[in-house]
């Protein structure tokens, strides 16, 4: 009988056996392919990241730098140069990109003011500028990974103002420039947190006011710029931008001018170059 009872056990225990061994394959089994799994989930993580800074670079960016430059006046009777050797500007700016080729944009950059020496006038002239740039842009990339070139196309207002403190006879006045602005532009990725961005770019206002008053009649008008962007991804989304802006204005007029003592018919060329140290927040 304690045989029978033994089998009997046996026979009875035998399936839950089987079934608790079984359970034991697949938690094993489970968890292997959790373990398999997690890795993977991370690598989608780190890939939406890296499209989110490399591809789309959508951001908003704030920070500082100098600008410097070179204002112009030449006519048949009259030369003068006037250089800006130094002034502090703070700007900020942002690139939206709703759609992966649609975006818009804009910037702002405030100076400081400076005190510049006009060797014509032999006196200190107190001299500012601000610069305002909105648009649209389009984007083609040049393949569907995250580090594929961009080509991009903008079409935009630019606005220039320069502010000079009064000065007899005039060689540098106050001056308002707000027109349409066409760009193109490559923005190309180095890595997953460096990208690069060159851009070139011309102006044609169809406003422009000096005051006291204008000089002449103006007669041509033309705003040519290049802008560079490096960008480095140092702590996630926070990043550093480094920019160097190169803007050049000529305007020609005829007829009595306002500037050196009324010449008849001048060109002006200012020409402002800049570089900033900024910080960038993509999203």
């Amino acid at each position: 009988m304690s045989t029978l009872r033994t089998l009997h056990t046996v026979r009875l225990t035998a399936p839950s056996l089987i079934r608790s061994h079984r359970g034991i394959l697949l938690q094993r089994w489970l968890w292997t392919l959790l373990a398999c799994l997690l890795p993977l989930t991370a690598q989608g993580a780190d890939g939406e990241d890296t499209l989110k800074r490399t591809r789309m670079r959508q951001g908003v960016w704030i920070g500082g730098g100098v600008t410097a430059g070179k204002l112009q006046l030449v006519s048949d009777s009259a030369i003068a140069t006037t250089e800006l050797s130094q002034m502090s500007i703070f700007s900020l700016g942002a690139d939206l990109w709703p759609d992966e080729s649609l975006g818009v944009y804009g910037a702002l950059t405030v100076g400081t003011g400076a005190d510049i020496v006009s060797q014509q006038v032999r006196a200190v002239i107190g001299y500012n500028t601000h610069q305002l740039e909105l648009g649209g842009r389009y984007r083609w990339f040049f393949g569907p990974k995250a580090h594929a070139g961009a080509l991009i196309a903008a079409l935009g207002i630019r606005g220039l103002r320069q502010t000079a403190q009064e000065q007899r006879p005039s060689i540098l006045v106050n001056s308002t420039a707000v027109g349409p602005e066409l760009s193109l532009a490559w923005a190309q990725p180095l890595s997953d947190a460096v990208w690069l961005r060159l851009t070139g770019r011309g102006a044609l206002p169809f406003f422009y006011r000096e005051s006291p008053t204008d000089s002449g009649d103006p007669q041509s008008y033309l705003q040519l710029g290049g802008r560079l962007e490096l960008v480095w991804w140092a702590l996630g989304d926070w990043g550093l931008q480094i920019t160097a802006d190169y803007l050049r204005q000529d305007l020609s007029f005829l007829g009595e001018g306002t500037r050196s003592v009324g010449v008849e018919g001048a060109e002006t060329t200012d020409q402002l170059f800049s570089g900033q140290l900024q910080i960038r927040r993509a999203f």
